[in-house]
């Protein structure tokens, strides 16, 4: 699943569920994302993912091409994902 949560709304923005992701569709669906908050993409700053494979640099690069810095969680660190975990 793939999703992304506005803190200060706590609004979530679900961006695709695929049995298997892989980077190509993650890259995709960031630019979707994007694409749906138009001029609003401004406001976000910030993005934390996790470790995982299906995030790649194409995934990365199109975030921060629109201005978003792109944040990994530590490694086994439960309490940096917490928002998510919820």
């Amino acid at each position: 699943m793939f999703f992304a949560i506005e803190l200060e709304t706590r609004y979530v923005h679900m961006l695709g569920v695929a049995a298997n992701p892989d980077g190509a569709r993650t890259a995709q669906a960031a630019r979707n994302f994007l694409m749906d908050l138009g001029e609003r993409a401004e406001m976000f700053k910030v993005l934390l993912r996790d470790l995982g494979g299906q995030f790649t640099d194409s995934f990365d690069t199109v975030l921060a091409d629109a201005g978003m810095k792109v944040v990994k969680t530590p490694p086994q660190c439960p309490r940096a994902n917490a928002y998510s975990e919820r």
